[in-house]
């Protein structure tokens, strides 16, 4: 209930607002449940989530890292997936097929990371990941209006190789991390912060979107030519297209040109928000993380 409130927050804070009262009430309602759940387990002989395994820094910097590239990975396929349909105008069919190399990518990053981990140990292995997916989030930002899907290919081989090494051997960190009598706990831990991570990538990443979408939106000057259909155009680049519809050639294809240059824009915001929390995750093992352990 507590992770469910947040993400509604977040989803919803632009376009109610942030200062909605029930956006307000739903992030105070999901946080102290939050906490009262987090006090609880700290309390309690059999938690859930036993906290005392977020002493060991390896596990915590591990897992932490595993729930924030999994955020970002999850935040830049929900808008890159949105990006190939509703900007290149790809039906739902070519867009999987287009997707595919970061599949592809992923298999090969993930049958060489035992390699890898072998030849450079694990830090560097995870290092060297966390490069690829930075530089793949990066690449991506810089899409613009009429970038092709030629343009996007070399930012989804990295995204896909990298995360393809990070998953064995970030998973392989929290093992290595944690007592023997803790790897079941541990590793479901992991596993649940991953999909925490996931659903709140998404969350952020698309809130994000949304609020810059809708401001380069009611910004134009074609903007008050829209009245009552504002709202609709406001919901997303669809809306925008069923909005252009009903209205006189020239006033729809600039609607079109607008809500297509709008998500793009939330779109380099969205996925340069991802670079800096890959990096950041870089960062975070490269400093905490002694050259001589294996992670």
């Amino acid at each position: 209930v507590a992770l469910a409130l947040i993400c509604w927050a977040v989803i919803a804070a632009p376009g109610l607002g942030a200062g909605n009262v029930l956006v307000i009430g739903a992030a105070i309602g999901g946080l102290s449940l939050l906490a009262a759940f987090i006090y609880w387990e700290s309390r309690v002989p059999a938690p859930l989530l036993r906290l005392s395994l977020f002493k060991i820094r390896t596990f915590s910097v591990a897992v932490g890292v595993s729930g924030l590239v999994t955020a970002a990975g999850a935040g830049a396929l929900f808008v890159l997936t949105q990006y190939l349909q509703f900007i290149l105008d790809y039906t739902p069919m070519q867009t999987g097929i287009r997707v595919l190399p970061i599949a592809v990518a992923m298999l090969v990053g993930a049958v060489s990371a035992p390699r890898f981990i072998d030849l450079v140990q694990l830090k560097v292995t995870v290092l060297i990941g966390l490069l690829c997916v930075g530089i793949g989030y990066g690449w991506l930002a810089t899409t613009s209006d009429s970038s092709a899907f030629g343009h996007l290919l070399p930012g989804v081989v990295l995204f896909g190789l990298g995360a393809g090494l990070l998953v064995p051997a970030a998973t392989q960190a929290v093992m290595d991390a944690l007592p023997p009598d803790a790897t079941g706990a541990g590793s479901a831990t992991n596993t649940a912060l991953m999909q925490v991570g996931s659903a709140l990538g998404v969350a952020v990443i698309g809130s994000l979107l949304a609020a810059r979408y809708r401001g380069v939106m009611m910004s134009s000057s074609i903007w008050d030519q829209l009245g009552d259909l504002q709202s609709v155009a406001l919901e997303s680049v669809a809306g925008a297209a069923r909005v252009a519809e009903q209205l006189t050639a020239e006033l729809g294809a600039q609607l079109n040109q607008l809500a297509g240059h709008a998500f793009v824009a939330g779109m380099q915001i969205s996925l340069l928000v991802c670079t800096i929390a890959v990096f950041a995750a870089l960062i975070a093992v490269f400093v905490l993380y002694p050259r001589d352990r294996r992670f």
